[in-house]
């Protein structure tokens, strides 16, 4: 795993946000909401925003706060926790859910993304800076965005459950 980390970093990210996202989704499904009919559709299009999108954001973003905000300081860390909540998280939700809505073949690619924007920064917010606290100070940095896609499972759920919530207005 090292050696694929070190020689495919963003090959690594791509497959590790496919499992994770559509693994999340399967624990959505299965775990949480229990549904008696499983949509592997659901799984598929997590799985794909996982790998296509999501991963390869997660990379570049790790690499661009190291350029912008180097070393391990915790002034640095609070630098970099403060900017991915303010610049990269917004992007990340809203890729996410602009994505989902074109993998859909949603009319309204944006009416989603208005009405849970808030609510699904809000709770990453809560959740993230814990997260990325330990990633940017104690994670060698070819593990960073493996250790990153592990919290993302528990994200993952989250994402699938905004994603099930029906959108009104």
């Amino acid at each position: 795993m090292t050696s694929l980390l070190k020689k495919h970093p963003l090959l690594t990210a791509a497959m590790s946000y496919t499992f994770i996202y559509g693994a999340a989704d399967v624990s959505e499904q299965k775990v949480i909401k229990r549904v008696r009919e499983y949509k592997s559709w659901k799984t598929f299009r997590n799985g794909t925003i996982g790998g296509l999108v999501m991963g390869p954001l997660v990379y570049n973003w790790i690499k661009l706060a190291y350029i912008l905000f180097p070393g391990r300081s915790m002034l640095s860390v609070l630098k970099k926790v403060l900017a991915e909540q303010l610049f990269f998280a917004p992007i990340a939700i809203s890729s996410f859910y602009i994505t989902s809505n074109m993998i859909d073949a949603s009319p309204d690619l944006t009416k989603e993304l208005k009405t849970k924007f808030f609510k699904t920064w809000l709770t990453g917010c809560m959740f993230f800076p814990f997260v990325q606290t330990i990633n940017f100070r104690f994670i060698p940095m070819q593990y960073k965005v493996v250790f990153v896609s592990c919290g993302s499972f528990i994200w993952s759920n989250f994402l699938c459950i905004m994603k099930d919530e029906n959108t009104t207005s």
